[in-house]
């Protein structure tokens, strides 16, 4: 009896983290599971996040607080609209007066505000 329980314990943990490690997404072509892993960059639109992945690019109805707080490990506020994953983040770079971000497989360059500029920093140092 204990066995059984125990397998399923694991089943359910083994669910959550597989729960975690994908969101789904509506696209032309239906649902589709995404990998959190897979997401470069996450832009806010009034109530909807642009997700940036290497070949494409997602419209996601999660709310961009809710990214930050399930996947603070992951993701990395870097302006009020916007969050990227701390993984692919490549450099630091000035343009027109701005400070943005070039990140790993994507074109977009996205702006770092001056408030999070530091966390930036540290981030691409390597102290967080």
């Amino acid at each position: 009896m204990q066995r059984a329980a125990l397998d399923a314990m694991a089943g359910t943990a083994l669910e959550e983290q597989d729960k975690d490690q994908y969101i789904a997404a509506k696209t032309h072509s239906g649902h589709e599971r995404i990998a959190v892993s897979d997401i470069r960059l996450l832009l806010a639109d009034q109530r909807y996040v642009m997700a940036y992945l290497p070949s494409r690019e997602v419209l996601l109805d999660i709310p961009l607080k809710e990214f930050e707080s399930r996947y603070a490990h992951i993701f990395l506020r870097i302006h009020r609209n916007a969050l990227v994953a701390k993984h692919f983040v490549q450099a630091l770079e000035r343009d027109d007066g701005n400070s943005v971000l070039r990140i790993a497989d994507i074109t977009l360059r996205p702006i770092v505000s001056r408030r999070m500029l530091s966390q930036v920093r540290k981030l691409i140092e390597g102290d967080s």
